[in-house]
């Protein structure tokens, strides 16, 4: 290996401080792998600085540039990455995951003051070999954007939909992290959900869901032979917990299910649920209707099960309350 390199200062938020470094690495030994053809530079002056890195191997085959601002108010940063392909599972570096490549470009924003950040991926296209499942995808876009005052963020690919949204800094939504998951905890372990202490430790936030069936995730649940038409959740946490979510034509092997609706809505300390299967005729003829509904509150959970055939008897219904407890 040869390493170039000459600078001045150490503090790289410093615009005096400068840097100037190029790495060329003809082979290197790693796990009992010959790695070869890699270069890495680096360049840094009055608080502008790009790295870049290039692999050219059996193993790692990939370029990769970056650069931005790192001083004053704002932080600015790119990135231009192509990665022909990374040999997962020879390199030992994650188990589950073989293989995998990705074309993608990223722009980020940071300023510390005002504690604002934005940041913008889109990725190209992106194939992963994820044990005997591929994950494959093209088109890709994740937007991040947080102030002071709110918090966005959205996923789109080809007809997948995701945004998320809450009236809070991103420092607000950090801190309810640990109160959310103690709650949670309380719920599993002791078998009481007490819902009003459970949204009270939840930010206020508004979640928007759409998948239709072209895109990454529709693609990977297609591999375990299951389909659907549309997918669609609205969650929501102002002063109280909601739910709807709907399930368009479900096909998974030889069942299939035309229409599943489910509403969830909070009532003070109490979750109220409901769950509609609505199938044509021809599909599960003996449970063309199907309604469950029911409340959770503490350690109770209540369900009613009301199912009808195509020509609208009815078979099953009945209800039950259920009480839990911890018998340690």
């Amino acid at each position: 290996a040869t390493v170039d390199a000459n600078g001045k200062g150490f503090d790289f938020t410093d615009s005096l401080t400068s840097l100037i470094a190029e790495v060329n690495i003809p082979n290197v030994i790693y796990n009992g792998l010959s790695l070869e053809n890699i270069e890495v530079s680096a360049k840094l002056h009055n608080g502008l600085s790009d790295v870049a890195l290039k692999s050219n191997n059996k193993y790692i085959d990939a370029d990769i540039f970056s650069g931005g601002n790192i001083y004053g108010d704002e932080y600015t940063w790119s990135i231009v990455s192509d990665i022909s392909h990374i040999d997962f599972k020879s390199l030992n570096i994650i188990d589950t995951i073989s293989s995998g490549a990705v074309k993608f470009t990223a722009d980020a924003r940071y300023a510390p003051l005002n504690k604002s950040i934005d940041a913008d991926l889109n990725v190209d296209n992106i194939d992963i070999l994820y044990g005997s499942k591929r994950i494959a995808g093209k088109q890709l876009n994740l937007k991040f954007d947080a102030n002071e005052s709110a918090t966005n963020a959205s996923i789109v690919n080809q007809d997948l939909k995701l945004r998320l949204s809450s009236p809070v800094s991103l420092d607000t939504i950090l801190a309810y992290v640990d109160s959310t998951t103690a709650v949670l905890n309380d719920i599993t372990s002791n078998f009481d959900a007490d819902i009003r202490r459970l949204q009270s430790n939840l930010p206020a936030f508004n979640i928007d869901l759409n998948v239709g069936n072209n895109n990454i995730i529709s693609d990977y649940f297609k591999s375990d032979d299951i389909a659907f038409n549309e997918v669609s959740l609205q969650a929501k946490n102002d002063s109280l917990i909601s739910i709807e979510a709907n399930v368009d034509k479900l096909i998974a092997g030889e069942t299939r299910v035309d229409d599943i609706n489910l509403s969830v809505i909070q009532n003070t300390d109490t979750i109220n649920y409901t769950i509609l299967v609505d199938n044509e005729p021809g599909t599960m003829d003996d449970f063309a209707k199907v309604r469950a509904s029911g409340y959770i509150r503490y350690n109770k959970f209540t369900i009613n099960l009301n199912q009808q055939n195509i020509s609208g008897s009815t078979g099953y219904n009945f209800g039950t309350d259920i009480t839990l407890s911890d018998s340690i």
